[in-house]
């Protein structure tokens, strides 16, 4: 009795479709263990046969399997050797539909650790943020950076202080810091002084820093030491007019530039 395996496969194929590789593998291998126990040695006996037969059961083993390629979502499956052999693709990733996604200009990393390392085509700084900071594009480094939010303190007095008047107190709700010599900080006055003017800066009652105004105007701030200034939750800032009074000083507002 011969097993044609090819045809076996056609009719699988017919009947099922693109399952029919996994169908014939199964039914191929049961037919040969079916040759395997049919053509197993009989047990022995001591009667004489009627007859001897010299038929034997023959497989008729296929030729690699080549049939025409499936597809699977857009893409074909590659089908070679005795045994398929199966590679399927896979279309790209769209709005709604899952698939391949390339990591390149905002994503990087690798396939099993995915990375965002920029927005909207603008990298973002490798350097690792710390509490508080925000992400802030810096135009000078091109880059998007972590940066800690800017608090800025804003003082005013209309017309001319008093000798060594405070013109400014703020309670601190939040940790403030202003950097070095108040970098960043602005100031206007309405009518020059006299003479240079001197504002003084304190923290809880100590001097920590000071504004001076010249004649023409210019404003200068300068901290001790030329150091950054802290201030915590509940630290008191107050901002003192210049002593002795400055006869035509007038309208002066000062903008300290701070982060917290």
């Amino acid at each position: 009795m011969a097993l044609d395996i090819n045809r076996e496969i056609a009719s699988i194929r017919n009947r099922q479709g693109d399952n029919y590789l996994a169908i014939a593998q199964r039914k191929i291998q049961d037919s040969l263990n079916q040759i395997t126990t049919s053509t197993a040695a009989p047990a022995a006996s001591t009667a004489t046969p009627a007859a001897t037969s010299t038929a034997t059961n023959t497989a008729v083993i296929p030729s690699p399997i080549a049939p025409a390629p499936l597809v699977v979502g857009g893409n074909a499956i590659v089908v070679g050797g005795a045994w398929p052999s199966i590679n399927i693709g896979a279309d790209p990733a769209t709005t709604t539909a899952e698939g391949v996604v390339k990591l390149a200009q905002d994503l990087g990393g690798t396939a099993d650790l995915p990375k965002v390392r920029g927005l909207q085509a603008v990298p973002v700084s490798a350097t690792a943020p710390i509490d508080g900071q925000l992400l802030t594009y810096v135009t000078a480094d091109s880059q998007w950076e972590a940066k800690a939010p800017a608090y800025d303190l804003v003082s005013s007095f209309v017309g001319n202080p008093g000798d060594g008047a405070t013109v400014m107190i703020l309670t601190f709700t939040r940790s403030v810091t202003f950097a070095a010599n108040f970098s960043g900080s602005q100031g206007t006055v309405g009518t020059n002084p006299t003479a240079t003017a001197t504002y003084t800066v304190n923290k809880n009652g100590s001097s920590v820093g000071t504004i001076q105004i010249s004649t023409a105007g210019a404003f200068t701030f300068a901290t001790s030491g030329g150091a950054a200034v802290s201030f915590a939750a509940g630290d008191r800032l107050t901002i003192t007019a210049p002593s002795p009074q400055d006869a035509t000083l007038a309208d002066v507002g000062i903008t300290l530039a701070g982060t917290r």
